[in-house]
């Protein structure tokens, strides 16, 4: 009742093996993941640090100095990711133990950074590194997010960063004004296909949907649509084998080529 006292029982009988109290408060950030419960702390000397408690052991079993400003975050996979205080990314599994990622990603430790997005597909990991206040485009037109699809999303803003799954090297990272990235899991398109509403102030607020496509080797823009017809995409078609990318709305459809390799 108090948020910070958790009672343990065994799952198999319901007999209650323990009382504990972790090292938080009332007030304190905290996430699930499976058993394991995370949450930040600030000590010793109000050092901001994630610990991530096991109720089955009563023991930290993660325990890290933070970045100053940015935060845990889930990932797509549903794993923890983080920055520490020296600036370096990292990608845990808490219910397995496994360590997913480990790379240096700040140069300076001190870069203001507000927020993590941590998403992949089949072999890239890609990270925004988003700004403590969004910037959007003030210059006649407004760039939003796109909130009504029914496709995996990642709504990104400032750094965008890409890194090779199987090495952990940085393939490539820019700045990113507001996107809504449609994330593909399991495949591996050429390219990250990107989405925006645009809002054109100067014609009484007319809306168009954005297009943009990033290269994935490269990370340069490859086409960029921003006077779309307004639409809502609810599907998604791949055909590797023709070079073909589908997107589906109520009311369109965008069709995407690329060349295949024989």
């Amino acid at each position: 009742a108090d948020r910070v006292r958790h009672e343990v029982f065994r799952t198999s009988t319901g007999e209650r093996v323990r009382s504990s109290r972790p090292a938080l408060s009332a007030r304190t950030r905290r996430r699930v993941f499976g058993r394991f419960l995370m949450f930040i702390g600030t000590r010793p000397a109000q050092t901001r640090r994630m610990q991530v408690w096991d109720p089955a052991t009563d023991r930290n079993m993660l325990d890290e100095p933070l970045h100053r400003e940015a935060s845990p975050t889930e990932t797509s996979d549903f794993e923890l990711a983080w920055l520490t205080a020296d600036g370096r990314l990292r990608v845990h599994d808490p219910t397995t133990g496994t360590r997913r990622l480990d790379v240096k990603l700040l140069n300076d430790p001190r870069q203001g950074v507000g927020g993590l997005k941590v998403f992949r597909d089949r072999d890239n990991w890609y990270v925004a590194l988003l700004p403590s206040r969004a910037a959007r485009v003030q210059l006649g037109r407004q760039v939003f997010f796109v909130g009504d699809t029914l496709l995996p999303v990642s709504h990104i803003s400032g750094e965008l960063v890409a890194i090779d799954a199987a090495d952990g090297h940085i393939r490539w990272r820019r700045s990113m004004p507001l996107r809504s990235v449609l994330r593909f899991r399991n495949l591996q398109l050429p390219f990250l296909v990107m989405l925006g509403r645009v809002r054109d102030r100067a014609r009484s607020g007319r809306q168009r949907m954005l297009l943009e496509l990033l290269d994935l080797r490269s990370g340069r823009t490859l086409l960029l649509r921003d006077n779309l017809p307004t639409d809502r995409i609810v599907q998604a078609w791949f055909d590797p084998g023709k070079g073909q990318v589908e997107l589906s709305g109520l009311k369109s459809r965008i069709k995407l080529t690329f060349p295949v390799s024989r």
